[in-house]
């Protein structure tokens, strides 16, 4: 799409990246700061909130790089950018009906009934993990 002007046409194929890049960020400011609280209104224990809140960078720090080599390896860039930040979205989603629980002890290890949580937390940290480096390969 070219937009018409005096003296030439403005093309606005640079500005959707950079837009693309302040929904992704938006978002994450958005949703990071209170994803602790988000976890404690579910009923988990701060152990538990404590051990999601260690394990996530750890998945990334691993989990990044094959996802970059996978789109390397395919140069389809685009496509896996598109399919993990779309999954991503749907895996936050998710969280929406999970149901809100009575708070227990702060200290007490997670129960069966924290799974969903914490698995939604897990894949959220595989699936999301590559939408940043993708993402700067478009700006």
């Amino acid at each position: 799409m070219v937009l018409k002007m005096a003296g030439g046409g403005l093309s606005l194929r640079p500005f959707l990246p950079k837009a693309l890049y302040c929904i992704y960020f938006g978002g994450l400011g958005c949703v990071l700061p209170y994803q602790n609280l988000f976890f404690r209104s579910r009923g988990l224990s701060t152990w538990t909130i404590g051990i999601l809140a260690s394990l996530v960078p750890l998945l990334q720090f691993f989990s990044t790089p094959l996802w970059t080599m996978l789109a390397d390896r395919t140069r389809k860039h685009k496509a896996i950018f598109l399919a993990t930040f779309a999954s991503t979205i749907l895996l936050y989603a998710l969280y929406v009906p999970l149901p809100v629980r009575q708070a227990i002890a702060p200290d007490s290890a997670p129960e069966l009934r924290d799974a969903p949580v914490i698995i939604l937390a897990l894949l959220i940290a595989i699936v999301g993990s590559p939408c940043n480096p993708l993402l700067d390969t478009f700006v």
